[in-house]
């Protein structure tokens, strides 16, 4: 897991914008969160929902925001799970 910095610095005014657009994405989604992380918000699952209409969206237990590095087992088993459906 690499972060592309240029890109960052390229859009940080974007950074933490809401996400929107005219027509929802209608193929399977996978949203993983941290439950010791409010980046992912109860009331933005519904949004996710809104513009994903089938968005999964599963909370790590022992996670923060960083579900990649504070859960790398579990989050490895959660996407090959989602992918292999």
């Amino acid at each position: 897991w690499r972060f592309n910095l240029s890109a960052i610095e390229k859009h940080i005014d974007e950074v933490g914008k809401q996400t929107t657009s005219d027509e929802p994405f209608r193929k399977p989604t996978l949203f993983i969160r941290g439950a010791n992380s409010n980046y992912i918000t109860d009331a933005d699952a519904a949004e996710i929902h809104n513009l994903f209409p089938q968005a999964v969206v599963i909370t790590a237990p022992d996670a923060g925001h960083w579900v990649h590095a504070d859960a790398p087992v579990w989050m490895f088993e959660k996407v090959v799970e989602f992918i292999s459906a």
